[in-house]
């Protein structure tokens, strides 16, 4: 279900179940200043939870009766300390009035000590008449004695209600106070009706059938009313703010609307769930209350699971709008380009009118200190721009020149950022005028263009050459080397020299350690960049002929004089069938290289750049590959057992029959590789992603992938046997046939409409693992492990689970038809509404397990099996 609504409205929801019929009920929270602006939601659920504490009541469940509570303490008038005050609160018609006293204990059985004087009292069931052994109040005090400082003392109450005070140590009145009363508490828990046999067969987990629907309302009787609040009452809160001794307000005349998308039997319809406002809750101190709106609407699944969307807003009571405006408002929010910035427009959620949307809150403080740094740089940055861009217009001015031709122009004054609510509007208006100045610039420099290639002709260049070198994509090794640039400077020195100059300056910058230490960084950088982006540039040219023999003898005469090949430029070289085991080739480049089959056994290729290499029958055995980049490398029956290739780069090489056991490819980037028939057990590659290709026939067997993620990958007849697979995540993944016996799958996670149908899970640990929904047709899951497992919604038709061990699994709504389960241990385990027809459980261990509502037949075989303490209710209803 995903949920559409404004920044500023909370939302709670629950799905129950009444007379077999299943409803979801929602509860739209607005929380308001006492001038009725509203509170952002993140600041609503912060404000709750320091006001309620950790266990606030429940709030989704639709109330019978309208009602107001109060959380808060009493104030003396004037902050003077006193024994004793009034506290009133008056909602609409209704009315409440306590006395508020400050403590004391008996002195005998009807004499009390003096109040103690106080200046602030909390109001609330720990200071009302209460205590341990009082059931309508076990929070309470002045029930009995209590254990303090001074010793055992027996107290009063400190909150009393006007007409009932306590005159005696024995006297037992109501509980006084504004706040929700428990559940458990006999005020309400006597509403809950009778829970017999016929209700465990009938209705179980429904509500009696004599419930007394009141049970929802959690405040005192005395601070209920039949009708719904209209949402435009006038209140009242007196001697409960630490500075106003009465505060007054009006309800902001806000109602709730609220929607769902439904699925159907014909397809989905768009319905209002009509909402009711139910409870005021006010918070004095704090100047704030809650609004709660509630309501209901009937569902097709227990777990509302048939509502696709849940759209909440609120309105003007007195301006409602058309459902078709909030259609329209759903629909943009589900655009899947433009939904996200749609989202941002509460104005369409919300009432139009400025006290409502005037508060401050935690995030719009937060975004705004944050836009405010941001604009902060920015208008440093355009400052600097803005100097450097007048520097050059002067500078071109004073050599007599138009600087408004010859020199770029001032940008136009800045346009301040707009408001979230127009940022769509803002995001488009940009988004055409980059469009238009863009078309400007090419119709220009096509303008240019013609300009300057008559230029070039006049002076007998190639105007089609020089022209295209700006369009022409990088390709190949960098050339920029710092040793370069100095034997530049030496040879202008001498040019100097010969001309009878002066050369010690030229000299000492030529040899200044500082500038070469500058320029070796420099150099590194460019190397460093090169390697981790070569596989994206265009493919150099590989060397064929002459020119191809030329190299390959040079590197042989390299390796002859045992000079090094270390961070040696071999782009595009024929290397095959050389032996170069053991050589070190750390940082070489050997970009589309031809290394077919040549021997690297043990050859340092740390850093090295591989990108595009020919690798095909090459031997890697035992290779340091580390950081090396074989993006888009061919790596066709290459032999590479034990290499290395922590942290390398394998983008979207080929990788088909090579041997890749026990090699250790921690960290390494598999993105988009397409590897098939391959061997990589026992390999070690921990918390790696592949995405989006094919594993055909890759052998897992023995591997470590713990953690990794398996995203849009074709798995079907790889083997993982006794494979790793602790935390890992398939990910729209398709393992149909694959093996997995063995393996350990501990809290593995199949997500969003994984298929693994006839895959061998034999053997195998999936304790805590996620297979919610996956399709597992036809899969073996004998003797598996799968404790605390979900497979909730997954079909496993014709599966075989011969004992397997699964319990406190969750089977919801599995399809288990014809499913072999004999001898599982079950024990525990929640099959509700799952499909056991014809599912065969002889000597199942079924102790405790939860089979409410499961579809069986006569073909489902529960010979043997131990059904001690089952949960057969409530029955499946027939169709």
């Amino acid at each position: 279900m995903k949920v559409l609504k404004p920044q500023k409205l909370g939302l709670v929801s629950r799905c129950f179940e009444h007379e077999r019929r299943y409803y979801l009920s929602v509860g739209v929270l607005a929380l308001h200043h006492f001038t009725g602006a509203l509170v952002s939601e993140a600041d609503l659920w912060k404000f709750l939870a320091g006001e309620l504490g950790k266990n606030p009541p429940d709030l989704a469940m639709p109330k019978s009766r309208a009602e107001f509570l109060v959380t808060g303490r009493a104030f003396p008038p004037g902050g003077e300390p006193r024994t004793a005050c009034r506290v009133r609160v008056r909602l609409g018609n209704l009315e409440k009035t306590l006395y508020v006293v400050g403590n004391r204990f008996w002195l005998s059985a009807t004499d009390a000590s003096r109040p103690e004087p106080f200046t602030e009292m909390p109001v609330s069931w720990e200071t009302a008449f209460g205590g341990e052994g009082f059931d309508r109040n076990p929070l309470g005090k002045g029930f009995g004695p209590i254990q303090t400082e001074r010793g055992t003392v027996h107290p009063l109450p400190n909150v009393e209600m006007p007409g009932s005070l306590v005159a005696s140590r024995d006297d037992r009145p109501e509980p006084a106070g504004f706040g929700p009363v428990d559940l458990m508490w006999p005020q309400r828990f006597s509403k809950a009706g009778t829970h017999d046999e016929e209700w465990l067969k009938e209705r179980f987990p429904g509500f009696a059938r004599n419930m007394d629907w009141s049970i929802f309302n959690i405040a005192p009787e005395d601070q209920q009313q039949r009708e719904p609040f209209r949402g435009d009452e006038a209140f009242l809160a007196e001697g409960m703010h630490p500075l106003r001794q009465t505060i007054e307000g009006v309800l902001p005349g806000m109602a709730a609307r609220c929607f769902v998308n439904q699925r159907v039997t014909d397809g989905e319809e768009f319905r209002e769930i009509a909402m009711r406002l139910t409870t005021v809750w006010f918070f004095p101190h704090a100047e704030r209350f809650l609004l709660v709106f509630h309501g209901a609407q009937e569902v097709s699944e227990d777990d509302g699971a048939d509502v696709l969307q849940l759209m909440i807003g609120a309105e003007d009571r007195e301006d409602p709008r058309p459902v078709e405006h909030y259609r329209r408002v759903r629909e943009k929010r589900l655009d899947p380009d433009k939904g996200a910035i749609h989202a941002l427009r509460d104005s369409d959620l919300l009432p139009a009118r400025p006290e409502i949307n005037a508060a401050e809150d935690s995030t719009g403080a937060e975004m705004g200190a944050l836009l405010k740094t941001e604009g902060l740089m920015a208008k440093h940055q355009r400052a600097f721009m803005i100097r450097e861009i007048e520097e050059r217009r002067a500078f071109v001015a004073s050599l007599g020149l138009d600087p408004d031709i010859h020199a770029p122009s001032l940008p136009p004054p800045e346009e301040p950022a707009p408001p979230l609510e127009e940022i769509l509007e803002y995001a488009e208006r940009k988004k055409s005028e980059a469009e238009r100045w863009m078309a400007e610039q090419q119709q220009l420099w096509e303008k240019k263009k013609e300009e300057i290639r008559r230029i070039l002709i006049a002076e007998g260049l190639d105007a089609d050459a020089i022209l295209a070198e700006p369009d022409q994509e990088i390709c190949g090794p960098p050339l920029f080397s710092a040793e370069k640039e100095i034997e530049k400077l030496r040879a202008l020195s001498a040019e100097y020299v010969a001309m009878g100059c002066p050369v010690e300056e030229l000299d000492r910058y030529a040899e200044d350690p500082e500038r070469r230490r500058m320029l070796e960084e420099a150099e590194q950088g460019v190397r460093e960049g090169y390697r981790l982006t070569a596989h994206h540039q265009s493919a150099p040219p590989r060397f064929y002929g002459d020119e191809a023999a030329r190299s390959r003898a040079a590197v042989v005469a390299t390796l002859e004089s045992r000079g090094s090949l270390a961070r040696l430029n071999m782009t595009g070289f024929d290397l095959s069938g050389m032996d170069l085991r053991g050589v070190d080739l750390s940082g070489a480049w050997l970009e589309n290289a031809n290394l077919s089959r040549s021997n690297l056994a043990g050859a340092n290729l740390f850093e090295a750049v591989l990108a595009r290499a020919d690798l095909t029958e090459a031997d890697l055995s035992g290779a340091d590959l580390r950081r090396a980049n074989l993006g888009l490398a061919c790596i066709v029956g290459t032999k590479a057992c034990g290499a290395i290739l922590s942290e390398s780069i394998l983008g979207k090489a080929r990788i088909e029959d090579a041997d890749l056991s026990n090699a250790v490819l921690d960290s390494a980037d598999l993105m988009e590789a397409g590897i098939s028939a391959t061997n990589l057990s026992r390999a070690v590659l921990p918390e790696l992603v592949f995405m989006k290709s094919c594993l055909k026939n890759v052998s897992f067997t023995g591997a470590d992938l713990k953690g990794s993620t398996f995203l849009e990958m074709d798995l079907e007849g790889v083997d993982f046997r006794g494979a790793r697979l602790e935390g890992v995540t398939f990910l729209k993944s398709r393992g149909n046939g694959a093996v997995l016996t063995g393996a350990n799958l501990t809290n593995a996670r199949f997500v969003q409409e994984c298929s693994f149908e006839k895959a061998d899970f034999r053997g195998a640990v999936l304790d805590t693992a996620n297979l919610r929904g996956t399709r597992l047709a036809g899969s073996d899951f004998s003797e598996a492990r799968l404790a605390g497992a979900d497979l909730s919604g997954c079909d496993l038709a014709r599966s075989r689970m011969y004992r397997v061990s699964a319990r406190n699994a969750l089977f919801v709504k599995a399809n288990l038809t014809e499913a072999v389960l004999v001898s599982a241990d079950l024990m525990n385990a929640v099959l509700q509404k799952a499909d056991i027809r014809g599912a065969d459980l002889r000597r199942a261990n079924l102790f405790q397990v939860d089979l409410a509502r499961v579809h069986a037949d006569q073909r489902t075989n529960f010979q043997e099996a131990n059904m001690k303490k089952v949960r057969m209710y409530p029955v499946r209803k027939h169709a």
